[in-house]
This record gives structure tokens, sequence and C-alpha cells, in this order.
């Protein structure tokens, strides 16, 4: 069948100009007005987010330092009581003669008041004695700032009061604190005073005032202090992954930080507020922890965004309506071609198209669909004769696939049989050679009694290759299921078949997810062993250690050893060892054997290593895994 071919192209219709026209100026002058708007006032409502948050910040901190104020102020309040403490502290520790016991600490406290606590620093500032036993020990060595200060106390001769903080090690106490050294200077005298709840001083507080700053900010969720120590002040506490290392980080630095959660619309700013007085030992900074809820500015940008989505979509709407109208007189004949196609595709190829009521694109397009078909006819009827042709072949090829596949069974199983014949007569013969072999042995001396051991030897050789051999075999078809087998058990069961050899290893009760083939891996190996150290006693150790969900068990000998570079390949199968050459036996399979079943069957790994590491003529040792039951 020709195809036809179009001939004369027409203009383009006056539809497809309007149409133009209306999305290349009109549709995007619109969208780009409405963004343009959108992002002013998105960014006016972003800038003032920011600046509230600056102000928020600025006043919280500006308060911070008022109240610290009045804190010291009351601080030094305090310095009165702790004068006239130390005053009897100073007449016991002098009337001791500097060998104040814990005994007198105590009474020295009880003379004093429940609230008073009493501590002596050590040269090297740690605390040796002390009425608050939870600060026994405390090394303040450690911290450089209190160390330096309290140095300069010890090189001093009069009182220096601290600031009301809470203990180092029990940060639920708060205590007013007050230094002198003693009167040799080798140690420093300090005393406590108990802040109790309800005391003046709690009436200053930075939670109360950031609570208040929080009703003059709704985007504020709330604001947490934390000390030098980076312990929580008050009732705040942490609340994102990784937080103590953020705060520890910023004082440290003594600089601010900002962390985004942006999984749970949060904004937390962390602001280093430094209160360090050089007369105090106390280092009062702390850290101030702004969170706000970004999900206010997003509902905010989100509501923007809907209103000017909305706003545009009502205008492109009345824009839309007003092409509609107008394309769907002007593309009538369009949709009258879409209906003849839509019929030709559910497959009555002969239907005929009509475009008479469309301009000259409508008759040429017709034209061009009568061609389509056209070619789809000649290309359909292509297409059966290909598949009639390929559906014939697929036949042959299974057919001849069925056949190939059922001449390699019979010719599998066949192979089998004569492998299996072999196997049992030549075993039969093996074993009465070997019967002659042990008679010649036994009756005959000299030259006769040594070729008659050879023979031996070469009928047990025999006898392991083929045994090796039906080993792999089994292998290969074993599909038992694996199950929990008792280590000691096989190897007591792999040395019922060794003669003349008993390992060094200890009884265990574990069990590995095994089988009974698991035996012939203990006897290859201690054979393998035995063979390779026949020039010396045969010294030979088992191990079995837990790994997790593994156990590792490890053979190792005194023999020759194994050089490096045999290592990695004494697992595959025909490759021996150094000096085998001599034993004039084996072909290489034990081990290929021990590999196979402990990678391929039971799903562990073997490796050989030296018995001394880094002496490679010390002994072997190989080491494998298998799965704990």
């Amino acid at each position: 069948m020709s195809i036809k071919k179009m001939t004369g192209i027409g203009s383009h219709s006056y539809s497809t100009y309007i149409l133009l026209l209306c999305i290349v100026i009109i549709v995007p002058f619109v969208i780009s007005l409405s963004l343009l708007h959108y992002t002013q006032l998105s960014d006016e409502l972003t800038e003032n987010s920011i600046q509230l948050q600056k102000n928020t910040e600025s006043s919280m901190i500006e308060l911070t330092y008022v109240i610290n104020k009045g804190l010291e102020i009351y601080d030094r309040s305090l310095d009165g009581k702790l004068k006239s403490a130390f005053e009897i502290y100073l007449a016991e520790y002098s009337s001791s003669g500097g060998e104040l016991s814990d005994s007198d600490l105590i009474d020295i406290k009880y003379r004093l008041g429940e609230r008073y606590n009493l501590y002596i620093f050590n040269e090297s500032n740690v605390i040796t004695k002390t009425t608050f036993k939870p600060d026994l020990g405390l090394d303040l060595g450690k911290i450089k700032f209190f160390s330096d200060y309290l140095d300069n106390i010890r090189n001093s001769d009069s009182y220096h009061g601290d600031r009301v903080v809470t203990s180092i090690l029990d940060n639920s106490v708060t205590k007013k604190y007050g230094y002198m050294p003693s009167p040799d200077h080798t140690e420093i005298l300090e005393i406590s005073y108990d802040i109790e709840e309800n005391d003046a001083r709690s009436y200053l507080k930075y939670g109360d005032t950031a609570g208040k700053i929080q009703e003059l900010n709704p985007n504020l969720i709330g604001v947490r202090f934390f000390d030098v120590f980076s312990d929580a002040i008050g009732t705040s506490g942490y609340k994102f992954p990784g937080e103590e290392e953020t705060v520890s980080r910023i004082i440290s630095s003594k600089s601010d930080y900002t962390y985004v959660d942006s999984k749970n619309l949060t904004t937390v700013n962390y602001r280093y507020i430094d209160l360090y007085n050089q007369e105090y030992a106390s280092d009062i900074s702390i850290v101030a922890a702004f969170e706000y809820d970004d999900s206010i500015l997003k509902g905010n940008l989100t509501s923007l965004l809907i209103s000017q989505i909305a706003t545009l979509l009502l205008m492109l709407t009345l824009i839309i309506i007003s092409i509609y109208l107008a394309s769907v007189i002007m593309t009538r004949p369009v949709r009258a071609i879409v209906r003849d196609v839509d019929i030709i595709a559910s497959g009555e190829l002969k239907h005929q198209i009509s475009a008479n009521n469309g301009g000259r694109e409508f008759i040429q397009l017709e034209k061009s669909i009568r061609n389509m078909v056209e070619t789809l006819n000649e290309m359909i009827f292509r297409l059966k004769n290909s598949e009639e042709i390929i559906k014939e072949q697929n036949e042959n090829l299974e057919n001849l696939v069925e056949k190939r596949t059922s001449e390699l069974k019979e010719a599998n199983e066949e192979a089998n049989f004569y492998l299996d014949l072999m196997t049992h007569d030549i075993n039969n013969a093996n074993m009465a050679a070997l019967g002659y072999a042990e008679m010649l042995s036994e009756e005959t001396e000299g030259f006769e009694a040594e070729c008659s051991g050879k023979v031996k030897n070469a009928v047990k050789q025999s006898i392991r290759i083929i045994n090796n051999v039906s080993m792999i075999r089994k292998i290969r078809d074993y599909n038992k299921a694996l199950k929990p087998v008792s280590l000691s058990k096989t190897i007591d069961e792999a040395l019922d078949h060794i003669s003349g050899i008993s390992p060094e290893y200890e009884k265990t009760d574990i069990k590995v997810l095994a089988d009974e083939l698991l035996t012939e891996v203990f006897v290859n190996l201690i054979e393998n062993s035995k063979k390779y150290s026949e020039e010396k006693e045969c010294r030979i150790k088992i191990t079995a250690e837990p790994k997790g969900e593994k156990v590792l068990i490890c053979i190792e000998d005194n023999g020759p050893g194994m050089p490096d570079k045999l290592k990695a390949r004494c697992f595959e199968r025909t490759v021996r060892g150094e000096g085998a050459e001599k034993l004039k036996s084996g072909r290489g399979l034990g081990l290929y054997i021990v590999r196979t079943l402990i990678e391929e069957r039971y799903g562990g790994v073997i490796y050989a290593a030296d018995r001394v590491s880094g002496s490679e003529k010390e002994g072997l040792k190989i080491c494998f895994s298998l799965k704990k039951a």
C-alpha cells in the first residue's frame, strides 16, 4: 500500500494568534504583578518578625543586668553574717594548730547554725574537709579562673565574699560563700550559708522577667537560662538533642548561636550574657535561650500567599473564561476531528474524517490523518505476519530446550551411577589391599617391611582421596536444614576417627548451627596439623570463643607453619603447603572441603594465620566462625 504525501502548508489559524497573545502578554503580566506584591509584603512581615526578636532579646539582656545588680546588692548584705562566723572559725582553727578534725568542723557548724557549712582547701585547691559531704574531694584546681582566684586569697590577709550560687555538685542547693586564708597561708577556709526558697532573694528571678517579656512577643515560646557549668537555672531544662553540648560550646567561646529546627518550626537564639566580675570567685554569666515559634510567621506568610493566589486565580479565571468563549466557536472543527480520530483509535480504521466546517488547516489535517491511518493498516498487517513467525520459532526453541534438559539429566544420572559404582568397587579393592599390606608388614622385616609400609600409606591415601571426592559430592547434594550442634560432642566424634593425637581443648556447652558434616571439618583440620608435624611431636590446641551472634573456633599446631603467600590460597582446590611433596600424600582437597562447608553451607568465614604473630615458621592457626545456636 502506497502512502500519500501531504502537499501545501497553510498559515497559522487566527485562534492561535489570540491564544498566544493572551499567554505571552496578559497572563505573565498578572503573575509578575502578584509575585512582586507578595514578595514585598512577605519581606516586610519577615523583617518585622526579626526586629521584634532583636528588641525582645535586647530588653531581656538589659533587665538581666538590672536583676544581677539587685542580686549583687543582696549578696553583699550577707557578708556580715559570714565575717562574724569566720571569727569563730578562725579562733577554733588557730587553737587546734591548724589540725581541725571532722568532728571539730561539725561542732563549729552547730555553734553557727544549720544553714552554715565549713570547708578547708589544701594547696592544690582541693576540698579536703567539709561538713557538706557532696563537696568532699571537689577539685577546683581544674577550673582555672576559680583556681587563680583561690591562689590570690591564699596570699592575702582579708575576707573575700563570693556571690550566691548553686553548689557545683548539687545544683538543687543555693549558697552564699566566703573565703579567708589560714594564718600560715597554706590552706583556705571557706564558709557557706544556705539560701532558703522563701528567702527575699527569690523575688528576683530571671524566669519571672522572661515571663513578662514573653507577653510582649507572641512568637516567643519561652526563655530558658543556663549557668557557666551548663546547668539549667530554675525550671529550665534541655529540650533538643545535643543542646547541652551546644550550651557548653557557647560558654567556652563566649559567643552567640542560632539553632533552627525546621521539623518543629522553631528557632532558638542562644545569647551569652557576660556577668563575670573579677571581684568574685564565681562566674555568674548565663546563656539565655530564646525559643521562637516560626509557625506563626509561616502561617502569616501562608495566609498572605493564599490571598495572593486567590486574587491571581480570580483574574486568570476571568481571562480564561473570555478565551474559552472565543475558543468554543473557533475550535469546533477541531473537536469534530478529535471525535473521528477516537472512532479510528477504537479499531474502525475505515472511518472517514470530516473537516468541512473548518479552514484549510483542518482540511490539511484531515489529509495527514488519512495518510497515517493507511500507514497503520500496512504496519498492522506486517506485524501480524511477524507474530506468526516469532510464535513458531518460540515453539521450536521450547522443544529444543526441553530435549537438551532431558538429555543433560540422563547424562548426570548416568555419571552419578558410574561414580557410585567406582567409589564402591575401588574402596573394596583398597580395603583388601590394605589388609594384605598389613599382613605383609607383620610377616616381613627390613626392606620388605618398609615397602609394605609404603603400600599401606598409598592405599590409605587412595581411600582418603575417594572419601574426599565423595564428601565434595555429598556437600553439593546435601539439603538438610541446619540445627543446633554441640561443639564438644562434635570434636569428640572427630577424635574417634583419628589415632595417635590428643588435642588440648576445654569442654564447652556452646552450640552452633550446623549438621553432622561439621565432624569432617575437625577431622580434616586435625589430620592436616598432624600430617605436617610428623617430623616432631605434634601438639594441637582447639579453642572456642563467643563473638556476639557468632562463635570463633581456632585450631593451632606447632608444625612448620605456612608462608604468608600461601595463607590466602590454602583453601583453594589442589593447593598444598610447602613440604607437602615430602609426604607423598594428599591432593589439596581437605582444606577445600573445610572451606566449602564453613562458607557455603554454614555461612561462616575461615582464614589461616600464624600461631605466633609475626612468625610464620612456628606453627599454623586456622580460625573459622559459625552462627551461635
